[in-house]
């Protein structure tokens, strides 16, 4: 688990996404790596999905590896590997959060919830960027 979460720590990142009109809550977990065997590893013990992609950042076209997990599912994952984040540990406890506020089959949510999710992913963003 430790090694996952330095992974984790090092080349990915925990996002939450909410759509504008219908305010629809999206939680994503990415590692991208240059190695194909990372994200095998990954998806072998989480599930998830394995993808090739070429970055093209930098005039550097380079092939690169990519484990997804997202929403409901990604929880497990989480849990795994949060105590023993260095750098990520706030971000995986506001993401655990939003997670928590998820229902499985999309059912409606409460007005309250919607402003919930919007202010705990307005902080998971913020902290992207400190």
């Amino acid at each position: 688990m430790a090694y996952a979460a330095g992974v984790l720590d090092s080349d990915g990142s925990l996002g939450a996404y909410i759509s504008k009109e219908r305010q629809i809550l999206k939680l994503v977990i990415t590692v991208a790596v240059l190695d194909h065997r990372m994200p095998l590893w990954f998806q072998e013990r989480w599930g998830g999905i394995k993808s090739r992609f070429v970055d093209n950042r930098d005039n550097n076209s380079r092939t690169l590896w990519r484990w997804q997990t997202h929403g409901i599912k990604s929880g497990p994952f989480v849990r795994d590997v949060l105590p023993y984040l260095v750098i990520k540990g706030e971000q995986a406890n506001l993401y655990l959060a939003l997670a928590d506020t998820m229902t499985a089959g999309g059912f409606r949510v409460t007005p309250v919830t919607k402003a919930l999710r919007l202010e705990l992913a307005a902080e998971l963003k913020r902290l992207k960027w400190v």
